[in-house]
């Protein structure tokens, strides 16, 4: 296959007994000359001698000009050798058409066929529609409000990752657009784009729409115990829902946030559930807290100057640091079977001290017993 100066087959003369001098290198596009097969002798015998031309693959590089886009290695490989794909380059704004060579787009052969300069081909994206709508979230579903020409993807936010083209999706015929199957009380975010068609490319994506879908059931409430009570903080979402408690692995349920007639150094299990709106009819449970009751609690006195009566209302004249949001219960123990009840109307508390004496009201001892969020007005 190669030539020397234009011909593939030559002769040269030697007398007999000399010393070949001429000896030619022939030449061969993509190929480098190996050496002659059989090789030529020193000296010329006195024969006729023939030889051919070897030849080994040359080594040759591809090389790309990204222009402006992420770098791409030279591939350098000899004649004839597969030769993988590089990864298409990406740039801001741009979505990559394809390599060009001599000014026009060529598809890269599978085998190198020689030195070649390929150029990136780019068009740039249409800018971004607005952020998605969000119409309905539920436990597992999130639906949108779609709009002309565009699509949507969504991600778990915790990813912090970009959709993927297979994670884009398309209103149905009907023109909605739903993502079932998500995972309840899990963060995530939905973005939008134009949808690509023959006269124009996709936009860049949109902002993130994120959107967090429902809890099937509470969190874990978090809880103070008292001497025969425990009260449940509010949580978060206390508007949205109401709240009932249980120390009792779910037997009964407070209708608020103290559970009551407990008995003290006690330990408890306590877990929540959402009254109203419920699940598919349902009360899922929460997971529960470990809390004790207290052995003692500390008790406070009326102050000097101040009122504390025994009647349809009972009243002290003492109030909390946190008086704005200490809801105050008060409590008289029964003489037989040693459980407290609610007193009705006993909810009036004013200034005051600490002091933890007991009072003589009317030849009644009490004593004022107080735990976050609950006091106690105990009759010896």
């Amino acid at each position: 296959g190669g030539t020397v100066d234009g011909k593939s087959i030559i002769r040269k003369d030697c007398p007999f007994g000399q010393a070949i001098k001429d000896r030619p290198t022939p030449a061969r596009e993509h190929f480098e000359f190996a050496g002659w097969s059989p090789a030529l002798p020193f000296l010329m015998p006195a024969r006729l001698v023939v030889t051919g031309a070897t030849w080994k693959p040359a080594s040759h590089t591809w090389t790309f000009d990204v222009a402006g886009g992420s770098e791409t290695a030279p591939i350098t490989a000899l004649y004839g050798a597969p030769v993988p794909a590089p990864e298409d380059p990406v740039r801001e704004g741009y979505v990559f058409m394809g390599w060009m060579s001599e000014g026009a787009y060529a598809a890269l052969p599978e085998h190198m066929d020689g030195d070649r300069t390929y150029t990136a081909g780019w068009k740039a994206l249409r800018d971004a529609p607005e952020p998605p709508v969000i119409t309905l979230v539920t436990t597992t579903m999130i639906e949108v409000k779609p709009r002309e020409g565009e699509e949507y993807a969504i991600v778990y936010a915790e990813d912090g990752t970009q959709p993927g083209e297979e994670d884009w999706k398309r209103p149905d015929k009907d023109g909605n657009l739903v993502f079932y199957l998500r995972t309840p009380n899990t963060r995530y975010y939905i973005y939008a784009r134009y949808i690509e068609t023959d006269e124009n490319l996709p936009s860049r994506s949109s902002e993130a729409a994120e959107v967090k879908t429902k809890r099937i059931y509470p969190d874990a409430p978090e809880v103070t115990a008292g001497f025969r009570a425990i009260l449940a903080a509010e949580p978060d979402d206390a508007g949205e829902h109401t709240y009932q408690y249980s120390a009792d692995k779910g037997k009964t349920w407070s209708d608020g946030p103290v559970i009551r007639g407990l008995q003290p150094d006690t330990a408890y299990r306590v877990g929540a559930r959402w009254g109203e709106p419920r699940i598919f009819n349902l009360y899922p449970k929460s997971k529960e807290t470990e809390t004790t009751t207290d052995t003692e609690i500390s008790g406070v006195s009326v102050s000097d100057g101040g009122t504390l009566r025994i009647g349809d209302v009972i009243e002290a004249s003492y109030a909390p640091a946190d008086a704005e949001r200490v809801a105050w219960q008060w409590y008289r123990e029964g003489n037989k079977t040693g459980e407290w009840t609610l007193i009705e109307g006993a909810e009036a508390v004013r200034d005051g001290k600490a002091s933890g004496m007991p009072v003589d009201v009317h030849g009644h001892k009490v004593i004022l017993y107080k735990f976050p969020y609950a006091g106690f007005l105990r009759e010896d």
